[in-house]
C-alpha cells in the first residue's frame, strides 16, 4: 500500500504538511488528486483544529456577560463531561477569577492614568500661563522694540510690515 494514508499513525504535522500541498492542488483545480474523499477528510481535520482567532482585539462585553452566564449555567448540570482540562470548572472558575481580577487591575491603572494626565495638563497650562506672564513682564519692563523682548520670542515692533493703503 504504497499511497494509502493513515491517519493514526502520520503525525500530525505530516497531516498538516499534506493538508496544505491537497488543498494547494485542490485550489489550483490540478487533476493529480489521486483521492478526492482523502481530501476533504484532510481539509476538514485542518479546519476543525486550526481555527483563526486574533487575540489582539478585545472582546465585546455581550460577549463576556454571555460566557458568564454560560459558566453560572454549569452549575444546573451535575457532571458534564470535560475532555479538555480547559473546560473543566475548576479551571473554569479560576480563569473568571484571574480575569475580574485583570479587569479591576486594569480599571484602576486606568483611572490613575487618567488622574496623572489631568495633573500633566494642569502642570502645562501653569507653565504656559507662567512663560506669559514673563513675556509680558520684559515686554513692559524692556519696550516692544527692545533686544530682550526679540529674545523671549516676540517679534521687534520696528520689525514689523507697515499696513499699505489700498488702491481705489
Amino acid at each position: 500500500m504504497g499511497n494509502s494514508i493513515d491517519s493514526n499513525a502520520m503525525p500530525r504535522l505530516a497531516q498538516s504538511r499534506l493538508c496544505d500541498s491537497a488543498v494547494d492542488r485542490h485550489q489550483n483545480q490540478s487533476p493529480t488528486v489521486a483521492n478526492p474523499s482523502k481530501l476533504l477528510i484532510l481539509f476538514f481535520y485542518r479546519g476543525a483544529s486550526m481555527a483563526i482567532v486574533d487575540t489582539s482585539r478585545r472582546l465585546p462585553s455581550r460577549h463576556i456577560l454571555q460566557d458568564i452566564e454560560s459558566f453560572e449555567g454549569t452549575g444546573a448540570v451535575p457532571s458534564f463531561p470535560a475532555a479538555r482540562p480547559e473546560a473543566k470548572p475548576e479551571f473554569l472558575q479560576a480563569a473568571l477569577q484571574t480575569m475580574q481580577a485583570m479587569q479591576q487591575q486594569e480599571t484602576e491603572l486606568l483611572a490613575k492614568a487618567k488622574a496623572a494626565a489631568d495633573k500633566a495638563r494642569l502642570a502645562e497650562w501653569e507653565f504656559h500661563n507662567a512663560v506669559m506672564a514673563m513675556k509680558a513682564a520684559v515686554r513692559g519692563h524692556f519696550g516692544p522694540d527692545s533686544d530682550e523682548a526679540q529674545a523671549v520670542g516676540y517679534k521687534k515692533k520696528s520689525e514689523h510690515k507697515r499696513p499699505r493703503r489700498r488702491a481705489a
